[in-house]
C-alpha cells in the first residue's frame, strides 16, 4: 500500500479480510474507503491518518472496537458501523455521533 499514497478510493468490501495494516495510515489523501462486509475484528490506530476520509464503510464486520484515533478524521461526513459488535465509542467520535454522521444500528451498544 506504501506505493499508492494518490489514492482517493478503495473498495475492499466482501474479501473475507481478517486484519488491515497499519500502511493503511499511508494513503493520507484517501477520502472514500469500503471495508464492509469482511471479517475485521478491530481496526489499526494508524486508520486515522486519513485525516481526508469522507465516506468510511465498515459495516458487516465484527468489530468490537474503534480506535479513538478516528477522532481525527475531521472531514467525515459518513460512518457506517451497522452490524458489527461494538458496545461503546470512544469519547473522540462524540462530535461525529452528535451530527447522524454515524450509523450504528445492530450493534449491542448499551448493553
Amino acid at each position: 500500500m506504501c506505493g499508492l499514497s494518490a489514492l482517493v478510493f478503495l473498495d475492499l468490501a466482501f474479501n473475507k479480510i481478517t486484519t488491515l495494516p497499519a500502511e493503511i495510515g499511508n494513503l493520507t489523501v484517501l477520502n472514500e474507503l469500503h471495508l464492509n462486509d469482511n471479517l475485521l475484528k478491530e481496526l489499526p490506530p494508524e486508520i486515522g491518518e486519513l485525516e481526508e476520509m469522507i465516506d468510511l464503510f465498515l459495516s458487516n464486520n465484527r468489530l468490537n472496537k474503534i480506535p479513538e484515533t478516528m477522532g481525527k478524521m475531521s472531514n467525515l461526513e459518513r460512518l457506517y458501523l451497522s452490524d458489527n459488535l461494538l458496545t461503546e465509542l470512544p469519547v473522540e467520535l462524540d462530535d461525529l455521533v452528535t451530527q447522524d454522521i454515524v450509523v450504528l444500528d445492530g450493534n449491542p451498544l448499551g448493553e
